[in-house]
């Protein structure tokens, strides 16, 4: 084939496109120039190369040296002299989990993995480190449902109360699953009833006669789910009270109830029902009904929580760990074994005990959760400030010592700081001149 210029080397002064003198490639000394309309569009010089329209690509753009928008002299590997728009990340380089995030009125900065510090249209929220760790829980393998039981157990009497725990969802041996999971309360010939019937639970009031009635909830539980629960037991007065239930924080709507009257059932024994493939952990029986902010607190966002550390732990009658217990681990036991001998899960507040009633139904399933590093535990402080003083702009004086507050918050007026150390709890200490 024929061509109007062949290979091989040739001189130019500028190359022109035909008819039109104001587009076209201008070389001078060490530098190629690209015009149209008149206009420098690209240029290549011995140091570098400029644009002043969109500059596209379809593959990758590697530079050997820096890039300026907007900047004719850049110091920097990427200098912008403008705004910059991004879609939501910025990471750090080879390390996907320290970046800047972006979303609507909201930016946040992670290192590690956990979001460090919060900016919204609110509030700036530091956030204190986390990790993740393994905690077994307590895992039924039984086609006929494992038991744990304490048939004296002591504390609940004919109270109002209320249990927490973490479910998980599953039935190895039916499909669609209908779970037999459930705690269960006893007193003589009746009985209250948190029923974990997948997907919808059940809470069961009895009065002392056996007249009972339950709430339904539209939970919606899936399988191969962890679950924080809370359900509470308002049968002090079997006329009035009415079940309630929280799963992960949100409280559902109950169908169904109608009070049963009577006298109110004296618990004195409690037992807990792990169907195949079920499992449970961190279980807490509460000696009071739990506030909202309180479930919220013991829920904990999804995290982690040592239950001694809630606002209401002098409201804890019992709280079972359910396989993360250090007698596990010293009897050899870890993660996918199967349980043996005689095995008595003590209570890590309370005095209560679970027997395990058939050990080889049971087994320890690995847990991943996210817990909060203490500052006992942490080389860095939560907040560190390079200056001064911290200023606080506004006075804010609680009504009273019960006035609504979130533990942790700090107010002050000309005469006190105030220091809310639980739930709607203040303390105050005087300020005074010298």
């Amino acid at each position: 084939m024929a061509y109007k210029l062949s290979k091989g080397s040739r001189g130019f002064g500028d190359i022109n496109f035909e008819d039109d003198a104001d587009t076209g490639i201008d070389f001078e000394a060490d530098t190629v120039k690209i015009e149209t309309g008149g206009a420098e569009r690209l240029v290549v010089a011995n140091t570098n190369i400029t644009s002043s329209v969109a500059f596209c690509t379809q593959d990758n753009l590697i530079v050997d040296g820096r890039i300026g928008i907007g900047t004719g002299n850049p110091s920097y590997k990427l200098e912008i002299g403008g705004n910059m728009a991004v879609g939501e990340y910025i990471y750090h380089r080879n390390d996907t989990d320290t970046y800047i995030r972006f979303q609507d009125n909201d930016a946040r900065i992670a290192t590690g993995g956990s979001e460090r510090l919060v900016i919204d249209n609110q509030a700036v929220l530091v956030k204190q480190r986390t990790n993740s760790v393994v905690k077994n829980a307590l895992q039924g393998t039984s086609t006929s449902t494992a038991v744990l039981r304490d048939t004296s157990f002591t504390g609940l009497s004919n109270n109002n109360f209320t249990v927490s725990c973490w479910f998980y969802a599953n039935d190895t041996n039916t499909d669609p699953m209908s779970t037999n999971s459930r705690i269960v309360f006893f007193g003589v010939g009746e009985h209250h009833m948190l029923d974990l019937r997948v997907p919808d639970i059940k809470v069961q009031y009895e009065n002392h006669a056996g007249t009972n009635d339950y709430a339904e909830f539209d939970t919606n539980l899936e399988e191969g789910n962890w679950y924080h629960i809370v359900a509470h037991f308002d049968v002090a007065n079997l006329s009035s009270g009415v079940p309630r239930l929280w799963v992960n924080g949100d409280e559902f709507n109950g169908t169904g109830y109608t009070a049963v009257g009577g006298t109110a059932a004296t618990i004195d024994d409690v037992a807990v029902y792990l169907d195949d493939g079920t499992a449970m952990q961190d279980v807490v029986f509460w000696d009071k009904l739990l506030s909202d902010c309180e479930v919220a607190e013991i829920y904990n966002a999804g995290n982690y929580i040592d239950p001694s550390t809630h606002s209401a732990a002098s409201s804890i009658v019992s709280w079972f760990k359910l396989g993360y217990e250090p007698d596990f681990a010293n009897a050899g036991f870890s993660a996918g074994d199967t349980l043996s001998g005689n095995i008595d899960l003590d209570d890590s507040i309370g005095s209560n005990s679970f027997t395990l009633q058939h050990e080889h139904e049971f087994s320890l399933l690995a847990r991943t959760v996210t817990e909060y590093v203490s500052q006992a535990d942490s080389s860095q402080p939560g907040i560190d400030v390079d200056a001064k003083a911290i200023r606080i702009r506004h006075a804010g004086t609680p009504c009273s010592a019960t006035d609504v507050g979130m533990k942790g918050e700090i107010r002050w007026d000309s005469n006190y700081l105030y220091i809310c150390i639980a739930t709607d709890t203040w303390k105050r200490v005087a300020l005074s001149t010298w």
